[in-house]
């Protein structure tokens, strides 16, 4: 499977393992990334609720009435526009398990519970996410594990997403051979120069 032309390239994770981050740090390199929570066409909240049942009105219940789900149309078109280029696309959907063949390579954002919990908090002072609410909390914690596995499964490879962001995506730019649009840019300005 690695052995393909890498055009689409899956960086993937919970929610606070660094995937908004990791997007952002690659665009700052120079990389074509997308955050896949920014681009609405491509992600949004489905219903999982029947037609004719009601859903609880119990916000603890959110998670389980509602899928965060990727439209594949919309997926596909990102991935033809990039064309031969390297595409980072960064997020993580339910339905997932559907999406995963348009993915020559994907990157697994591993983290522990304790660093999970910490950015949760950071995350929930700076914007309000609800992934600050215990209950949110306690099911991102104990789906954790469960989750990390699944990716592993897809044949996933996992970085240890507890680095710093920039020491992070230095890794997935080595592991995924995308190389360092910024240090090469440089090296041929200054070899140039000389």
């Amino acid at each position: 499977m690695w052995g393909l032309v890498v055009t689409a390239i899956l960086i993937t994770g919970v929610p606070g393992s660094g995937k908004s981050s990791v997007a952002q740090e690659l665009c700052r390199r120079g990389h074509s990334a997308i955050d896949a929570d920014e681009d609405d066409a491509l992600s949004g909240w489905v219903s999982t609720v029947k037609p004719g049942e009601r859903p609880s009105e119990e916000i603890s219940d959110w998670f389980t009435n509602h899928r965060w789900e990727w439209n594949s149309a919309r997926l596909d078109r990102l991935i033809e526009w990039v064309g031969a280029k390297t595409m980072f696309l960064c997020g993580s959907a339910s339905n997932l398990d559907e999406l995963i063949d348009r993915f020559s390579m994907i990157i697994a954002l591993e983290i522990d519970v304790e660093t999970l919990a910490d950015r949760l908090d950071v995350i929930d002072r700076a914007h309000g996410y609800a992934g600050g609410d215990g209950d949110t909390r306690a099911q991102i914690g104990g789906w954790l594990p469960r989750h990390q596995e699944r990716l592993r499964g897809f044949g996933a490879l996992s970085v240890d997403a507890k680095q710093s962001i920039e020491d992070l995506v230095s890794e997935i730019l080595v592991v995924t051979g995308a190389g360092n649009i910024d240090s090469d840019t440089s090296r041929r300005s200054q070899s140039s120069g000389s």
